[in-house]
């Protein structure tokens, strides 16, 4: 057993292990925001400043942003878990009447935000190199992931586009080391 299975078969990792681990050790395509890769999805508890108020999650930002009313918004900077968040969000009676045209920029910019404010995350996300990412789930959601092999993954491709960009800004940077 190499150490990416003692890894995922134990459900634990410390950042040093991710950044420690060969090429070979990871997998051409992370499939699965699980386990070891449970950092990438929006359900996982990691704060979030955006648009001038702090969420305990991706997933409460996002359904806060689909809110159509102040009151509706500013429950979601309370919720403290991101499984009552996406109950929240999906129960709303009132989304913003824009929302599917902004919904896919809306994610792009939380994304950003939650690994930009990070170092950490930052760190795990670039240690996924140039892996394949894939939101894939079994309870059929088709547009932020992929169920069976089929779907459109947009979570997975805003994650490859926020690491690109993450990889990109860190080169940009001027060598302090002189």
């Amino acid at each position: 057993m190499n150490k990416l299975d003692k890894q995922t078969k134990k459900q634990t990792y410390s950042r040093r292990d991710i950044l420690k681990l060969r090429d070979d050790e990871i997998p051409p395509v992370i499939d699965s925001f699980r386990g070891t890769y449970r950092f990438l999805s929006n359900m996982s508890a990691y704060k979030v400043f955006y648009l001038g108020d702090t969420y305990y999650s991706a997933e409460a930002a996002y359904q806060g942003s689909k809110a159509a009313t102040d009151l509706q918004r500013m429950k979601m900077v309370r919720v403290k878990r991101p499984d009552y968040a996406r109950r929240m969000g999906r129960s709303m009676k009132q989304i913003r009447e824009d929302w599917d045209k902004i919904k896919l920029r809306v994610m792009y910019e939380i994304v950003k935000a939650k690994f930009s404010q990070n170092e950490k995350l930052q760190a795990k996300l670039l240690a996924t190199r140039d892996r394949v990412l894939i939101e894939g789930n079994d309870w059929g959601d088709t547009f932020w992931g992929m169920t069976d092999g089929e779907g459109e993954n947009h979570l997975g491709k805003i994650l490859m586009r926020v690491r690109a960009e993450l990889r990109e800004a860190q080169n940009d940077k001027p060598n302090k080391e002189i």
